[in-house]
């Protein structure tokens, strides 16, 4: 009966988030790729979180000692938001060429305390941060601000802050972690367990869908703007193959099946998938369609995949050898994402304009279940361990959905929108992409607590993990 009621409560809860309007699918940005300088603040020490600083006036020093104006304007910090947030300061176009390190303003401090808010005194000359580097030609070099904990404040009223500038230190393979940043044209290489950005790799235009072969350790990113496929070497972060599809494919999801060989790619602009090999990257055959697809998936097979057609309320299955549709069904709404069960027997659909996550036969293609778990939903992803499916909702919760009692059972709050779901199974944690403020957030699936939060860059579409 305790169980019953406990169900009954949570159903209510997802009731009342149902009740608002529909979601929208998400318009990505066109632009062109962003190189030069990131420079990211790493969070803040505990001795800081009563300050809040502004930063100002960065400039780069030249080999020659010479003052480069970087374009941004005055930069205000809250030191209680930065305890465990790694914050970009900047993004910068630099010229190509040697430099010897940063300098910046520090232009106002205050202390709050429970007394009220005192104005500290702040330096007069510019903080000079010594640390060569160096800016190449279309690439994105990221540089990393520490603020020192010992002596932020001397004689009660006079702030004396110490800060180091350093370069990136390379992540374990294992541990690593992207981000695809549409606007930016960058991806994100982050450091899991932290979480950290540790670099930023410039790819090309507008990188929007990732998959990762772990056991190869080869990212493949889909670059909608350049009509282009690039395979990511993880270990030296650095493109070590791209493919250049059809002009005006414009592709944006991508699909990598479980024996790592085959890649498919949705071509949303000319209605059509790309088949792949994956490694070397070259295109084995294209698959036009009636009209525009938005995300494909595999279940457990390497031969079948599955295709979303919101245009026409469509759920299609491929056989990729044959490069043909083999089953289709119309569904009441328009699917924009889907997901398999572990043993794949199980197909899990969001669709932009109903309030439920359908359960579909991965076989028979028929509908088996209809789970309420509110409007607005945008992300989806599954527990391969135990199965347990996660929704993401544009309102930033996240909804545990156990299957097998056709409910959500549980929830998390995450910071933004809920755009990306990755699952990583060796720390039991969820991390979820923020579309809307550039954010990936880190999240323990047990104690639903955040766990770390950075700044990617601009337009985050998708995130993908090592070991996952």
């Amino acid at each position: 009966m305790k169980r019953c009621l406990f169900l009954k409560v949570i159903l209510m809860s997802f009731l009342v988030a149902a009740c608002s309007l529909p979601a929208a699918v998400p318009v990505i940005p066109v632009s062109e790729p962003s190189h030069g300088l990131r420079l990211y603040l790493q969070t803040l020490p505990q001795e800081a979180q009563n300050l809040t600083l502004t930063l100002a006036d960065f400039k780069a020093i030249g080999i020659d000692g010479s003052n480069i104006h970087l374009d941004t304007p005055p930069i205000f910090l809250q030191g209680h938001e930065l305890l465990a947030l790694q914050k970009r300061l900047l993004s910068a176009a630099l010229p190509p060429g040697e430099y010897r390190g940063l300098s910046l303003r520090v232009t106002a401090a205050d202390l709050h305390t429970d007394e009220g808010i005192t104005s500290l005194l702040v330096p007069d000359e510019p903080v000079v941060l010594q640390q060569d580097f160096r800016i190449s030609q279309e690439k994105t070099l990221a540089l990393f601000l520490t603020l020192e904990p010992q002596r932020l404040i001397t004689d009660g009223y006079r702030l004396t802050p110490t800060f180091s500038l350093w370069l990136p230190k390379p992540a374990l393979p294992e541990l690593k972690g992207f981000v695809s940043n549409s606007a930016a044209g960058t991806l994100s290489v982050f450091e899991k367990r932290t979480p950290q950005v540790v670099s930023v790799l410039s790819v090309g235009r507008q990188p929007q869908g990732l998959v990762l072969d772990a056991e190869q350790r080869r990212a493949y990113v889909a670059l909608a703007g350049d009509d282009s496929i690039a395979a990511i070497d993880v270990t030296n972060e650095k493109i070590q193959d791209k493919l250049r599809l059809r002009p005006g494919d414009a592709p944006s999801e991508l699909a990598l099946s479980p024996d790592g060989h085959t890649l498919v790619a949705v071509n949303e602009e000319t209605s059509s998938l790309s088949i792949l090999n994956a490694d070397p990257l070259y295109e084995q055959g294209r698959l036009l369609l009636s009209s525009s697809p938005r995300s494909v998936f595999f279940a457990t097979s390497n031969a079948i995949t599955y295709l979303l057609q919101p245009e026409i309320n469509a759920l299609a299955m491929v056989d990729l050898k044959r490069q043909e549709i083999i089953a289709s069904v119309n569904l009441e709404f328009s699917p924009i994402r889907g997901a398999a069960s572990p043993d794949g027997r199980t197909l899990y659909l969001l669709t932009a304009d109903s309030p439920n996550l359908l359960v579909v036969d991965s076989s028979s293609l028929a509908l088996r279940d209809r789970i309420l778990v509110g409007y607005g939903a945008r992300s989806l992803a599954v527990n391969p361990h135990n199965g347990m499916v996660y929704v993401g909702m544009k309102s930033g919760e996240v909804a545990f959905v156990d299957a097998e009692v056709s409910l959500p059972i549980d929830s998390l709050r995450s910071d933004g929108d809920a755009a990306w779901l990755s699952v990583d199974t060796e720390e039991n944690a969820l991390f979820v992409v923020s579309g809307r403020d550039g954010r990936l957030g880190k999240y323990d699936l047990i104690s639903k607590k955040r766990l770390g939060l950075i700044e990617t860059d601009g337009g985050s579409y998708a995130a993908v993990l090592m070991g996952d």
